[in-house]
């Protein structure tokens, strides 16, 4: 089985600051400037994060996304992961998140999307489709000017039988009728936290998210931080508790359980045995301190 990942090849910035004088920075030159003096740096993206996770993990993954004519760093990152690159190039600026958060807990963030916006519909995406078994997209994906992009490549991934998985990421930021109608249409299997969960169903107990979003797909994964994770496979539901909270970097936690969920399932292992495998890829990338495993 191999997996194609179409998305935003982000380049993450992550720390902390005890003062609020960044937000004095005008332009992205600055920002990136002093986010790579003070800030830890990872290469990531929803997608690009799923692709190398599942990659280490042993399932075979593709990426597809557009950067900057002059950026090789994340060609090379992918490659190095035995991840298979096939990126655009465009004229924007290469794209980036920045997370800073205080000591109370707080956080500042702020994207470009860059060159990322330039991808384009391609005969090159059509080739890879048709030779993949499953596609992988986020709400990200949907936002700006990847919009037609991505519709055009749940098209064809649709006409090719591809299985569709859709990560929640970004939904926040999406018109709730179109939201919904894209997933009744497109998605397999759905992946969110709690807030995006509630954001799309318009509930808040956990158990009612995860039955009302099942309705539209064969399998909902909801993550809950530390409370667990729950899973809706066909209306057959299970719940995964955490032992413990669990100290380190949190941001991509989500991602790398997407990645151990679908690499359990695609070896023939059970709903109930891959959550549990899910669980500990997350562990795992918790405690490594980074945004991938």
């Amino acid at each position: 089985m191999r997996i194609l990942c179409i998305g935003r090849p982000m380049i993450d910035y992550y720390g902390f600051s005890s003062s609020n004088n960044f937000q004095n920075l005008d332009n992205d030159k600055l920002w990136i400037e002093w986010a790579n003096n003070n800030l830890k740096k990872f290469f990531g993206g929803v997608e690009g994060n799923f692709a190398v996770n599942i990659s280490k993990l042993g399932t075979k993954s593709t990426f597809i996304g557009c950067t900057n004519w002059q950026e090789e760093s994340f060609e090379i990152n992918l490659e190095k992961n035995d991840v298979v690159s096939r990126m655009q190039k465009g004229d924007g600026k290469n794209p980036y998140t920045i997370v800073i958060e205080n000591y109370k807990g707080r956080k500042f963030k702020k994207h470009s999307f860059g060159a990322s916006e330039e991808l384009k519909f391609n005969y090159d995406i059509k080739n890879a489709i048709r030779s993949h078994d499953s596609l992988y997209i986020s709400f990200y994906d949907l936002l700006g000017q990847m919009y037609n992009t991505t519709i055009d490549s749940l098209l064809y991934a649709k006409k090719y039988e591809l299985k569709i998985l859709i990560n929640f990421g970004g939904v926040l930021n999406f018109n709730k009728d179109e939201m919904n109608r894209l997933l009744d249409k497109y998605c397999d299997v759905g992946f969110g936290n709690y807030i995006e969960g509630s954001y799309i169903s318009d509930e808040e107990n956990r158990y009612d998210i995860i039955k009302k979003i099942g309705e539209s797909m064969n399998t909902m994964v909801l993550t809950l931080g530390e409370k667990g994770s729950l899973i809706n496979n066909r209306n057959d539901l299970f719940y995964f508790k955490n032992e413990k909270f669990i100290n380190g970097l949190h941001i991509g936690a989500g991602d790398a359980y997407a990645a151990g969920f679908v690499h359990s399932i695609l070896n023939g292992n059970d709903i109930e045995t891959s959550g549990h495998f899910a669980s500990l890829i997350a562990k795992i990338k918790i405690l490594k301190n980074s945004t991938r495993i």
